[in-house]
Formats: structure tokens, sequence, C-alpha cells
């Protein structure tokens, strides 16, 4: 998987807002998939006051829902949990564990 850097990681928040509100004028809202061919769930979970953070993604097929590959990381967060900001903590994790995905 290609993943594609449109920002450094380590910024301020006053610095994140500015671009989340850059970013959320680029979100497309109209279209289709044409095609689908592979589904994946992920999710970030911490533990209070600790700084590390355990990511993990599943693939699947569509429609068929067999398991292709699953990953999963331990990954020191740097960003603070700020409400409205979420992505800016969990989003490098799963950048990580995405890109060890196949």
């Amino acid at each position: 998987m290609h993943i594609q850097k449109l920002h450094p990681w380590q910024i301020s928040p006053r610095e994140a807002i500015a671009i989340q509100k850059s970013m959320a004028a680029q979100v497309v809202k109209t279209g289709h998939l044409e095609s689908v061919k592979y589904v994946a769930g992920a999710d970030v979970s911490t533990e209070k006051n600790s700084s590390l953070a355990h990511a993990g993604v599943v693939v699947m097929s569509f429609p068929g829902l067999e398991l292709v590959e699953e990953q999963g990381i331990a990954f020191e967060l740097s960003f603070p949990y700020i409400p409205g900001l979420l992505a800016f903590r969990e989003a490098p994790p799963l950048l990580k564990v995405f890109d060890n995905a196949a």
C-alpha cells in the first residue's frame, strides 16, 4: 500500500486544527465505487495515562469476507488526546500498521 505523506505529524494542536480545516475542503462527497474486492477494519487502543498504543488492521475479501491479512503493532504516541483532533493521535500508528500490510 502506498501512503502519501500529506503533512508532518510532529505538530502543535493549533497546527493540527489548521491542517484539519484545510483538508476538510478536499473531502469528496459524490460518486461511487466501481468494484470492491477487499474491505478493512482498523482500530487503535490506548491505556489511560499511557503513551503506548496498540493498532491493528484486518483485511477481508469482499463479498466473501474471508480473512486475507491481519497486522498489529505497539506504537509510542506523541500527540495528546484532544477531542476533535483524534486523527492526529491515532493516524500515525494506523498508517504504520497499514504500511506493514502487504
